[in-house]
This record gives C-alpha cells, structure tokens and sequence, in this order.
C-alpha cells in the first residue's frame, strides 16, 4: 500500500515483513469422491517490491508455512512448515484526488509446499498448493499518513494432498475474498493491517521500509 498515491519521490525500492492467518474450504477429489475439508494456516513472509515509474510496481516475497490444520470430516491433520514464494504486481490506473480515492490493481502467483501428520498419529503426507489471484484496491490516503481501503480479489488454482494414502486433487471452495484493512506510514516506514471476513477468510498484519 505504500505506493498508492505515488507521492514516495526517489524512493524506489520497498521492503516488508508480515505474518498471516488464513482459513478457507476444499473441494478435493479421490477415486471419483468429492470431499469438504476444512484448511487453515500461519505464514510469514519476507518481501521486495521495485517502483517501476510512477504507476507500477513488480517483486517477489519468500516466507514459510509456520503452522496449520486440515480437518477433513472431523479427522484433524497438523500442517508442518513449510516454503512459500509469490511473484507480484501492482498498477495504479487512478490517483486520488482531494475526494476522489485511489484505485489499485494488484495480481500475484504464489505456490507453497508442506507437509500433513494426523492428529493422533500416523504417516506424513504431502501437501502442494499454487494460486493466481486478481485484485482491486479503494482507498484514500488521509494527512498523508492514515491510508484505509477496501480490497476485492479473485484468485484459483490446484491443490494436491493424500487422503488414506490416495492422491487427491481439488481448489478453493471460495475463489474469492473481500475485506478492508489500514495502512500507516511516517516518513520510510509503514504499518498495515487487514482483514478479510467474506470468502477466503484472512488476517495480515506488517511492517515495510522504503528506500
């Protein structure tokens, strides 16, 4: 969000810290069966953006699954760590105005990789996630330093996990997510927090330099 109403000079470059939740339902299927499962995770991530004139930005974003659950039909998996990465971008086609908000599109594809233990013990099993996701961004930036928003995204991709020593293979149940969040910036530095209570459920909260 630092780069939303393009008034960072020469500072072309962004750096972040952040830690996520997220929580959301699979469809995964095994032997021509369709099953609900119930998957949620923490994450942290590291992240490097480069301004790219005054209405684009491109970077990237390594990190790592630090905890999680998969519950499917009541039978819990505990989510071991695991990496992530994320390739991202950003287009602001409308600045604000003294009334008019900002408007900011964002996209980014993002994999990660883990690993599956049933609660009460038993073999480990493999669990491999992609996504491409499509966004919007509203917002107005207020003295100059109080930045909230609305956020609308888009997003879809494959899943690969076991069930019963069976390959299953499914997607999000919800492709979609809409939520608001803050973001807080005094000379280099910013904060952002955000919220996302409608389709895939989410929570971020972070820390970035700009330089």
């Amino acid at each position: 969000m630092r780069y939303c109403s393009g008034d960072d000079g020469e500072l072309l470059w962004h750096a972040g810290v952040s830690g996520a939740w997220s929580g959301t339902h699979l469809e995964l299927s095994s032997g021509g069966r369709t099953v609900d499962a119930y998957f949620g995770r923490y994450a942290v991530t590291a992240s490097l953006e480069r301004r790219l004139g005054d209405r684009w930005t491109l970077g990237g974003a390594l990190g790592a699954t630090v905890a999680g659950t998969l519950d499917l039909d009541g039978a819990e998996s505990d989510l071991s760590p695991g990496p992530l990465a994320a390739v991202t971008a950003s287009f602001r086609p409308l600045d604000e105005g003294d009334i008019a908000p900002f408007l900011l599109l964002t996209g980014s594809v993002a994999a990660s990789l883990a690993w599956t233990k049933p609660a009460g013990g038993g073999p480990t099993s493999t669990f491999t996630a992609g996504d491409v996701r499509l966004g919007a961004v509203v917002g107005k930036t207020i003295a100059h330093a109080v930045t909230p928003y609305l956020l609308a995204r888009a997003f879809g991709g494959p899943v690969s996990w076991s069930i019963a020593g069976r390959s299953a293979s499914g997607t999000d149940a919800n492709h979609y997510q809409v939520g608001a969040g803050v973001s807080v910036h005094v000379e280099r530095f910013d904060l952002v927090v955000e919220g996302v209570p409608l389709g895939e459920l989410g929570l971020v909260a972070g820390a970035g330099l700009s330089f």
